[in-house]
């Protein structure tokens, strides 16, 4: 099975990441919080050759190269419109060359290869995974085939993301398999607890 890795990113720009942990220790502290989040995650999937780094705005090649620690990874620009719109595109770009894909983002600083390993076991057996998170989101979902409706008018950045992708999955008749559940890192509490962790 062919499968692809896509990691959402933004510029690591003051003022444009981890807005809610800026609000508790300043927008420059935030950017460093996110550089560390963002380099923490990339790290454990450096092994992966497959691997897009789907980045924000359009025109942040230049500052995105610095998370590339593979030199087979491909850059690729997010594009207009919402997130879902985003993810939606991103997936069927890559199901339109591999057999599954698997979509991360850079809020959860816990993910290990093991659990990217975990993800394409289970695609090769299922229609769908999802990485359940502590917050009620989800900090991985990959699928083999394109559903739209899984992007669609999605409550973004709330509780209710994950039971209404569960939902969705089931609606559409695919079957899935979750992972373990992790914590975003979103605020301040939670940057606390990684920040410990990490000692």
């Amino acid at each position: 099975m062919e499968f692809r890795i896509v990691v959402f990113l933004k510029e690591p720009r003051p003022g444009q990441v981890k807005t809610r942990l800026a609000a508790s220790i300043g927008s420059n502290a935030a950017c460093q919080a996110y550089l560390k989040l963002a380099d923490t995650v990339l790290k454990q999937l450096a092994s992966y050759s497959e691997l897009e780094l789907r980045f924000a705005p359009d025109d942040a090649i230049q500052e995105i190269e610095r998370f590339k620690k593979h030199p087979e990874w491909r850059l690729q620009p997010q594009g207009e419109g919402d997130l879902g719109q985003r993810m939606e595109r991103a997936v069927r770009g890559a199901l339109s060359e591999v057999d599954a894909v698997i979509c991360i983002g850079t809020d959860c600083p816990y993910v290990q290869k093991t659990d990217i390993d975990q993800a394409i076991e289970v695609l090769k057996g299922q229609d769908a995974v999802l990485g359940p998170a502590l917050d009620g989101g989800y900090w991985a979902i990959g699928m083999r085939k394109p559903e739209p409706t899984l992007f669609q008018d999605m409550p973004w950045s709330t509780s209710r993301v994950l039971d209404i992708t569960r939902e969705r999955l089931q609606s559409a008749g695919m079957s899935f398999q979750e992972l373990r559940e992790l914590e975003d890192v979103d605020d301040l509490g939670a940057w606390e607890r990684f920040e410990a962790s990490q000692e």
